[in-house]
């Protein structure tokens, strides 16, 4: 991956509360179920601080996301 920039940057924990407000409006969009925003930001803060998730959002207003974790798998 090249250097970050403004389309695309690699988001950290201060940016938790912003990715917890697009995954629920996402779900509440179709008529899925969302823990809420407060409990995701809460998530989301212990996540991002590690390195094993990553989020990237596309540009400035953000209009997509990309949430990705890493871990074992049997694959």
């Amino acid at each position: 991956m090249g250097a970050e920039s403004d389309l695309a940057r690699r988001e950290r924990p201060g940016d938790a509360g912003l990715i917890a407000r697009i995954l629920h409006d996402f779900n509440t969009e179709f008529d899925t179920d969302s823990p809420g925003p407060v409990v995701l930001q809460a998530r989301l803060q212990v996540l991002l601080a590690e390195s094993e998730t990553l989020a990237l959002l596309d540009s400035r207003p953000e209009t997509g996301l990309a949430l990705g974790t890493l871990g074992p798998s049997v694959w």
